[in-house]
């Protein structure tokens, strides 16, 4: 009998996390429902001196106390927000920074074994290619429509989301799909080499595509890093790494200087950057940032400590704006569009610390214990944290939440 409830709570968690990995790509409206199962699975499984047990290094224990850590201190938040609504509502968005390590960490170890692993892998690998499928039907329709081009770009190719948080699980899809071609693919069917191959031809693409800034800064990084991992795998091949380091950067300098906007969102940017056009009152994206985390880092030096609560934050960096004459993203109402700065003003040194701990104790770890494709996850989210909020937004804060899990939770282990 407690063999077949074993096997009954196992399937139940296996179903759910495959089902978010499934529909991430597409919507985060299911998240919460499934968090809220996966937990109450977990609760009523019981076996909690197993489950406690299961956290049984020093690695995992500094991993699951920094991310519970970050959500207790949001709890906190709320009493001491004026607006309490905002500060409940933080919650939601940060329920996985809960859930997850709660139910992740906590597993027997064959609930999550290699060949489940692969299947959430695989899964989210189809989801992937099967969203940009559908994103580019939709705007081929849209081409075909209004008879142009730019449909094929940024927010008009995205229909699900932005296309900050869409590329950022597709250069996370490019990740996986290479690590299992390149390094598992023992494990894989002739059918699955290919859908690799072409994940890791049509991610790329598709990010290059979405024109997210900081999509293109992540993805770079990353494909750097990859390049010289796989060149260097046996034996150090200096000249080889020369050479594809130059052609990195010879090629996006190209593409920068043939590709013409609208089509390239880095060409006004960079120009914005340095004509320092409406630098007192801007309306690009660009410069709205700089006025942005200039008003955030004023509104934190006020609290340093506590912040201002996790529900005052966009009240108060409204006042900032005002008072500093920057209308335009006064009457917008603005967040930091920095996950770093969101935090240092919601909720102070503190919560800042914890998330730095959140994120940069893993990645220290992965270095460690030499997990490639954990390291390059953490990169990219590091990254995409400067220019936006990203866990103020349950795109972002969902993904991130469960996927610093999956990918920490067997961090030391030698299988």
């Amino acid at each position: 009998m407690e063999n077949r409830k074993e096997k009954t709570h196992s399937a139940i968690f296996f179903t759910l996390l495959l089902s978010f990995l499934v529909a991430q790509p597409f919507t985060c409206l299911l998240n919460l429902p499934i968090a809220i199962a996966l937990l109450l699975n977990w609760i009523v499984e019981g076996n909690w001196k197993a489950k406690w047990g299961a956290i049984d290094t020093v690695v995992k224990k500094l991993l699951f106390s920094s991310s519970i850590l970050f959500f207790i201190i949001h709890i906190i938040g709320i009493f001491y927000s004026s607006d309490t609504a905002i500060a409940v509502s933080e919650i939601e968005y940060k329920i996985w920074f809960l859930v997850a390590p709660l139910v992740i960490f906590t597993v027997p170890p064959d609930r999550l074994n290699s060949k489940r692993l692969l299947l959430l892998a695989q899964g989210f690998i189809l989801s992937s290619l099967a969203l940009i499928l559908l994103n580019l039907s939709i705007s081929a329709y849209e081409v075909s429509t209004h008879h142009s081009f730019y449909y094929f770009t940024y927010v008009w190719l995205s229909h699900f989301m932005h296309p900050s948080y869409s590329s950022m699980m597709i250069c996370t899809a490019f990740i996986i799909s290479s690590q299992l071609f390149f390094n598992q693919q023992e494990k894989l069917s002739s059918m699955w080499r290919i859908i690799c191959k072409i994940g890791m031809i049509v991610f790329p693409i598709y990010i290059f595509m979405l024109q997210s800034k900081a999509g293109w800064l992540a993805f770079s990084l990353v494909f750097v890093l990859m390049g010289i991992y796989l060149i260097n795998g046996n034996r150090k091949r200096y000249a080889w790494t020369a050479i594809f380091i130059a052609l990195l950067i010879l090629l996006p300098t190209a593409l920068f200087v043939v590709i013409p906007e609208p089509y390239n969102r880095m060409k006004p940017a960079v120009k914005h950057l340095l004509e320092k056009r409406n630098v007192d009152n801007p309306t690009d994206g660009t410069n709205q940032r700089l006025v942005v985390w200039k008003s955030a880092c004023s509104v934190a030096r006020q609290h340093p400590l506590f912040g201002v609560g996790p529900g005052d934050v966009k009240e108060e960096l409204t006042k900032e704006y005002a008072q500093r004459g920057y209308t335009h993203v006064s009457e917008k109402q603005f967040n930091t569009h920095n996950q770093y700065l969101q935090t240092l003003v919601g909720l102070g040194t503190v919560g800042l610390f914890i998330l730095s701990c959140y994120l940069f104790i893993p990645l220290g770890y992965t270095i460690k214990y030499r997990r490639f494709a954990s390291l390059l996850f953490f990169i990219i989210v590091i990254i995409n944290l400067f220019p936006e909020s990203m866990l103020e937004r349950k795109a972002g804060a969902d993904f991130i939440g469960l996927g610093v899990a999956l990918l920490t939770a067997f961090t030391g282990k030698t299988t």
